[in-house]
């Protein structure tokens, strides 16, 4: 995967953008055909670009590609993210 420079690392259960010795993340859990998106950082110095909104995207296009559902417990997800992206809501994980 390298959706809008996004990287997965399945093992790690994360996507990740790296910035040289930093890097931005979202962190998952996977239960069955659920992904808990249950963390998005952003480096201080990266922040106020979109990156978060990045991973978002990247996340939700894993999902859908590969028939899952996301519960977004991060609080960015949940809110900032889905606000934005309302025609993602039906890969949203009920429940």
């Amino acid at each position: 995967m390298d959706e809008q420079g996004v990287k997965h690392d399945p093992a790690g259960r994360k996507l990740y953008i790296s910035f040289g010795a930093e890097v931005a993340f979202l962190a998952y859990t996977q239960t069955g055909k659920v992904l808990d998106a249950y963390e998005v950082f952003v480096p201080e110095a990266f922040r106020g670009q979109g990156i978060a909104e990045k991973l978002g995207i990247a996340a939700f296009g894993y999902a859908k590609r590969e028939g899952l559902k996301i519960r977004p417990s991060c609080p960015y997800l949940a809110t900032t993210f889905l606000a934005k992206h309302p025609e993602l809501k039906g890969l949203v994980a009920k429940g």
